[in-house]
C-alpha cells in the first residue's frame, strides 16, 4: 500500500525552533515564562539582547556626562573592564537574565542601563540608585547620561533628553530610526507622560526632538504582546 511522507509544515518548523530555545533556556538555568503563552524562541532572544558580548570596546562620554563622586570608582572599573573586553554583563540590570522580562528603553531607545557599585552581591554589582546610560555597539560603549532611578526620581526609562543628546554628539548610532520622508507627523509625541503611555500600550511612534527631528522606535520597536518587534520577525523568518 503507497502512503504518503507528511509534509514538513511551517508549524512544524516554529514548533522544532521553540522546543529548540526551551531547551538552551533550561541548559543555562534562565528564568522563562513556562505557560506557553510567549513562544520560548522570542523569549531567548529577548534574554540575548539584554546581554552585552565580552569582546574590548572603546569608552566615549558625551558632553552631559558625569558620575556622583561615590559612583566615581565603580564607574572607573566599569570603563576598565570594557576597554579589556571583560563580561560587564553583572553591571546590568537583575531582568537581564530573565527571559520574559522586557526593557522598554532597550527596545526602544537602544540603551541599556548600568549599576556602578563596586562589589558582586547575589550575582550582580551592588545595586546604586545612580545609574549609566549608555548605547552599545560591537566596537564602543557611548555613555550619554547618568540619572539617579527609583521611588521619587522620574520616568527615567522614558525621557527623551537620551535621545536629544545622541542626536546631537553621535547622531550616527540612531540614524536608522529618524524619519526622512514623512512631514508634518501627527500627533507630536515629545511629552514624557505621551512616549510612556504609548509604549505600555505598546504602541511605537515617532518621538519629536526640540529641533524637530522625528526617531522611530530602535530596531522596529515592539509588538502589541510587548516584545522586540525584530525578534518575532526573526522567528518568522527562521520557520519559514
Amino acid at each position: 500500500m503507497n502512503t504518503k511522507s507528511k509534509k514538513f509544515t511551517y508549524d512544524d518548523a516554529l514548533l522544532m525552533v521553540n522546543n529548540w530555545a526551551k531547551n538552551k533556556l533550561i541548559d543555562k538555568n534562565i528564568d522563562y515564562d513556562e505557560t506557553g503563552e510567549i513562544p520560548y524562541f522570542i523569549q531567548y532572544l529577548n534574554y540575548r539582547s539584554k546581554l552585552i558580548l565580552a569582546k574590548p570596546r572603546v569608552v566615549v562620554l558625551s558632553e552631559k556626562f558625569s558620575v556622583l563622586p561615590e559612583n566615581q570608582n565603580g564607574f572607573d572599573k566599569l570603563k576598565e573592564k570594557i576597554t579589556a573586553g571583560e563580561d560587564i554583563n553583572v553591571y546590568l540590570s537583575k531582568s537581564s537574565i530573565k527571559a520574559s522580562a522586557v526593557d522598554g528603553m532597550l527596545d526602544n531607545f537602544g540603551i541599556k542601563h548600568f549599576h556602578l557599585g563596586e562589589v558582586i552581591e547575589n550575582g550582580f554589582i551592588k545595586r546604586t540608585g545612580e545609574v549609566a546610560l549608555g548605547f552599545v555597539t560591537n566596537d564602543e560603549v557611548f555613555f550619554i547620561i547618568s540619572k539617579q532611578h527609583g521611588k521619587g526620581h522620574g520616568d527615567i526609562w522614558y525621557e527623551k533628553d537620551v535621545l536629544e543628546i545622541i542626536h546631537k554628539e553621535k547622531p550616527k548610532l540612531i540614524e536608522h530610526c529618524k524619519v526622512k520622508y514623512m512631514t508634518d507627523i501627527s500627533p507630536i509625541i515629545s511629552d514624557t507622560n505621551d512616549i510612556k503611555s504609548n509604549r505600555n500600550a505598546n504602541i511605537n511612534s515617532g518621538i519629536t526632538l526640540d529641533d524637530g527631528s522625528v526617531y522611530m522606535p530602535n530596531n522596529l520597536g515592539q509588538t502589541l504582546a510587548g516584545f522586540g518587534m525584530e525578534h518575532t520577525m526573526k522567528m518568522q523568518y527562521i520557520a519559514k
